[in-house]
């Protein structure tokens, strides 16, 4: 999915990509994926509130699939890859 192209985002655009972020926690399918991807693409363009908020609901996120280990189902598995993903970008972005 290619989400090249800025868009201006409005405080209710940022308080629905909130949503999708807390949406996404705990789902095993595409929508963690494209949520991820299009939060790292427009990364640049959320306020600082907002960038705020999801680090620490990425954060959250990425611990408890951490600690689930072995009990983690396959599709939670497959999600993984795009949390840590968004961690990166979160984590270079809180070192800067």
């Amino acid at each position: 999915m290619s989400w090249e192209n800025p868009i201006p985002l409005t405080p209710a655009d940022e308080f629905l990509v909130i949503g999708a972020v807390r949406y996404a926690r705990g789902r095993a399918t595409y929508i963690v994926e494209m949520t991820c991807e299009w939060v790292i693409a427009h990364w640049e363009q959320l306020s600082d509130n907002t960038r705020s908020v999801i680090a620490r609901d990425v954060r959250l996120e990425v611990e408890l699939r951490r600690n689930e280990g072995a009990e983690q189902s396959a599709l939670s598995r497959i999600d993984n890859p795009a949390w840590e993903r968004l961690l990166d970008i979160v984590e270079k972005e809180s070192t800067e």
